[in-house]
């Protein structure tokens, strides 16, 4: 029961400069990582993303464990490996 009382959360750190993500309304992601474009990532329904004021940590958090830790994964997968530092633990839950 813990998912549903407090939720699930994965920080996500970006590393870089001038690479940034921000909001694009409630459901959208845009991130700026030196591509000639932004890519935007869709949120799936049920997660949700807060940044920090530099906009280089993320935390996805949601009550379902499976979405928020493959909207992290997918969010991962857009930035460069060597670009992102991704710490993440099941008992860091937030409600």
């Amino acid at each position: 029961m813990e998912g549903v009382t407090k939720g699930w959360t994965k920080e996500m750190e970006i590393v870089g400069i001038g690479y940034r993500a921000e909001l694009k309304g409630k459901n959208t992601v845009v991130f700026t990582l030196g591509y000639s474009h932004p890519i935007e990532f869709p949120l799936p329904t049920g997660v949700t993303v807060g940044l920090d004021p530099k906009q280089t940590k993320l935390s996805v958090s949601g009550i379902d464990r499976q979405k928020v830790g493959q909207a992290a994964a997918t969010c991962a997968r857009c930035v460069h490996p060597i670009l992102i530092s991704r710490k993440a633990s099941a008992t860091s839950a937030r409600g």
